[in-house]
């Protein structure tokens, strides 16, 4: 994992990457699907792993929301008349992705509220579940209050409210923000501890064959050393036998010499003995 870019930050490799997983058929299909917002996220943090990049899920649906964010300002700018035309980094990709789309084809003031309804959904998926159930349950009740008092304008209700709706959001934005950071750093440490622990199963399982190595190492030498003893040992009983050898054949040449001293003695001290007495006759 030595190769692995641990940060929260987005090089322009890592940004082209996420967003070639976002917008695979896959990908895609899942959006069009009730499909949990972390599963999908989760699946591009994995694949992201796999080409040995680490980013959290919430990481990749922060940056996704970030650059549909950019793209809808840029669009938006570019529709309206008089304006210059402006892009980005990354305004082609996802103009080739979302560009077909009508809540990206034109502004906001030139939708019917069925458009945007329809178009807003996979937007708002990116915003988190909360947010969006909270979303949807202060317009339902604003559309209900309207029926009930028969007003035909529901924002004429929605205006009256004690808290300005772009302060209620404010403040989900912020808790929303609050709990993605905090989410963030609980990924980031699940991965530092994960890679912790797979340097230091990494770490163990060197060190065990080291240490098997020098055990079978030592083995080996304390075999040679037993095969060179047993050697040594045969060849000291082999001289052993030939210098014993040796020796018995020198004493019987030794012994073969006094004999035939003794003998030649013995004749010619018979001889004398002989020589001795044939005179006195």
């Amino acid at each position: 994992m030595s190769n692995m870019k641990k940060s929260e930050r987005w090089t322009d490799e890592e940004v082209s990457a996420l967003l070639d997983i976002y917008a695979d058929d896959t990908t895609q299909g899942m959006l069009l699907k009730p499909v949990p917002n972390s599963r999908i996220f989760d699946r591009c943090s994995k694949l992201l792993l796999d080409m040995g990049i680490v980013h959290s899920a919430t990481a990749c649906r922060l940056k996704i929301k970030k650059l549909r964010q950019d793209y809808k300002k840029t669009k938006d700018w570019n529709n309206k008349s008089g304006n210059d035309r402006r892009t980005t980094k990354w305004f082609d990709r996802l103009d080739a992705l979302l560009g077909s789309r009508p809540s990206f084809s034109g502004t906001a003031s030139s939708l019917d509220s069925g458009t945007i309804a329809s178009e807003s959904a996979p937007t708002a998926s990116l915003e988190g579940h909360n947010d969006e159930g909270e979303e949807h349950l202060e317009q339902h009740s604003v559309l209900e209050t309207s029926e009930v008092l028969g007003v035909g304008d529901p924002s004429l209700l929605a205006c009256s409210s004690p808290l300005p709706a772009t302060k209620r959001k404010g403040k989900r934005t912020q808790d929303a923000l609050f709990l993605e950071t905090v989410q963030a750093l609980e990924d980031q440490r699940a991965v530092a501890n994960e890679s912790m622990r797979v340097h230091q199963t990494v770490q163990f399982s060197q060190t065990q064959e080291a240490e098997a190595r020098m055990i079978t190492s030592m083995e080996r030498q304390s075999e040679l050393a037993l095969q060179q003893m047993e050697r040594q040992r045969q060849q000291d009983e082999v001289l052993a036998l030939r210098q014993e050898q040796q020796n018995e054949r020198q004493n019987e040449r030794q012994n073969e010499r006094q004999a035939a001293f003794h003998t030649g003695f013995l004749k010619v001290l018979s001889q004398l003995v002989k020589a001795n007495r044939s005179p006195s006759k």
